[in-house]
């Protein structure tokens, strides 16, 4: 099961940054690694795009599941090139993004929209498995969601 995730629009993404000029950037390991829009590759990507809009890049760091616990120590581990942020932009589902915010007092900001949770088929195509609607009707109807399926 994945959270999947989308880039924002780069413009709405250094317009979350605009009244910043030092940005810390993190990544997740799982879903937006598997997904390619949030993995090393992509942060780095995202790196060189920020420096090159004429900020600086004070540090970034994948971490194995933005969405757990451990995240709160990997913030502690990035020591000053965080502390010497002035915001934070994750690349991880919204549940990461939160995450974060949770153990910093600096501005976070989301560099991918979360689009819902699924799984790969296959033949590689996303299927849409949980919309999260809250009114969980699987008990109901032989485990077949009635409106993601």
């Amino acid at each position: 099961m994945l959270s999947m995730t989308e880039q924002k629009p780069l413009e709405e993404i250094l317009g979350f940054l605009s009244q910043y000029q030092k940005i810390y950037i993190i990544g997740c390991g799982t879903c937006t690694t598997v997904l390619h829009t949030g993995g090393k590759d992509e942060v780095l990507k995202m790196k060189n795009i920020i420096e090159e809009s004429g900020k600086q890049v004070t540090g970034w760091m994948v971490v194995p599941t933005a969405c757990d616990t451990l995240t709160k120590e990997a913030l502690i581990d990035a020591g000053k090139s965080l502390d010497d942020a002035q915001a934070i932009l994750v690349m991880s589902c919204a549940y990461g993004v939160q995450n974060v915010a949770l153990y910093t007092e600096k501005a976070v900001y989301p560099a991918v929209n979360t689009l819902f949770m699924g799984k790969e088929d296959l033949d590689g195509s996303l299927a849409e498995v949980c919309a999260q609607c809250g009114s969980c009707k699987l008990g109901k109807t032989a485990a077949i969601c009635p409106i993601i399926r």
